[in-house]
């Protein structure tokens, strides 16, 4: 009875999560708009942070409650069923024809991102406060750089300016308000529940927090792309779902990531260290590879062979049962 409480509870917090995440992000935007603020900030700022708002509130309420297992885990995990699974669902579901210059442009912040957290991680065994600030600096040079490449064209028509400021009733911004509090603390609260109804599953089952955060955890915060994923797909622009998860990889490593590790220094396990970093390396080193040589066009044998690196890790954990 008590375990699957634990797995109703689990569901609701995810359900929370998501709709508080709504809430706030549809919230934040409107306060952007309302302010004049341009929009190539709110997209390169509030709307690329969006969907990993979940892993990020997720991740940072295990560390602050004692789980940096859990925390990790939800970050690995999210990265590799961002790629190895909504990706590769994607592509075979339809293959799709991209301008591989835009997407290739994350793909390098993509690999570059993965190949410091897997130095990072081998080098001195834990993540902490020096640690987490150095990924931390690749977050704000990924998002220096959207800015800049966008206002670098903008300039050259001389569209530099903030966008004119959109006018709204009180009762319009009161309930902008509503929501951006309300979600901000559906987000807080559902990943509390999401997290102690995590960690005790795993108790029950016997099985290693990091293991649950990777199967579960993980799964349940990329929700979001999974949906933006979906939505591209019946409106014909999986190129932008594609950008959208590769994107969120980068924040999961740079922000994500060293944020927890700055609220609680996470000590890594010899299994992070062989296993989880490597296969989160080599699988979003796959993605990359896949965009620099794919000539303009992405089918179902690359979405096929993204599936099997992500049935080959999840195999491999569940066999060696890796912490």
């Amino acid at each position: 009875m008590n375990a699957l409480m634990d797995v109703l509870m689990f569901v609701i917090s995810v359900c929370i999560i998501l709709k508080g995440a709504d809430w706030f992000i549809d919230a934040a935007v409107w306060m952007a708009r309302k302010t004049g603020i341009p929009k190539i900030l709110i997209g390169a700022t509030l709307v690329s942070l969006a969907t990993t708002l979940p892993e990020l509130a997720v991740s940072a309420s295990a560390s602050l409650r004692g789980h940096p297992q859990v925390a990790l885990g939800n970050v690995l995990g999210s990265c590799i069923a961002n790629v190895g699974l909504i990706a590769a669902l994607v592509l075979i579901i339809r293959p799709i024809n991209v301008l591989r210059q835009i997407l290739l442009d994350k793909g390098i912040f993509l690999f570059i991102v993965s190949g410091l957290a897997l130095l990072i991680s081998s080098y001195k065994g834990m993540l902490g406060d020096f640690e987490g600030l150095l990924l931390l600096v690749s977050f704000f040079t990924y998002i220096l750089y959207l800015v800049s490449k966008t206002f670098g064209k903008n300039s050259r028509t001389g569209n530099l300016l903030f966008e004119e400021k959109e006018n709204h009733g009180n009762g319009e911004t009161w309930i902008n308000i509503a929501m951006f509090t309300g979600g901000a603390l559906l987000v807080a609260g559902g990943s509390r529940l999401l997290v102690d109804s995590g960690v005790r599953i795993a108790y029950l089952l016997g099985i290693p927090e990091l293991v649950i955060a990777v199967l579960l955890i993980a799964v349940g915060t990329s929700l979001p792309e999974l949906c933006t994923a979906v939505v591209a797909y019946l409106k014909k622009h999986q190129d932008l779902s594609l950008g959208n998860l590769l994107g969120a990889n980068i924040i999961n490593l740079s922000l994500v990531l060293p944020v927890s590790a700055i609220i609680n220094p996470i000590v890594l396990t010899q299994g992070n260290i062989s296993y989880h970093f490597p296969a989160v390396f080599l699988v979003n080193a796959l993605i990359f590879l896949i965009i620099a040589f794919c000539r303009n066009r992405l089918t179902r044998y690359h979405g096929f062979l993204l599936l099997t690196s992500y049935i080959m890790y999840i195999t491999g954990m569940i066999i060696f049962f890796r912490e």
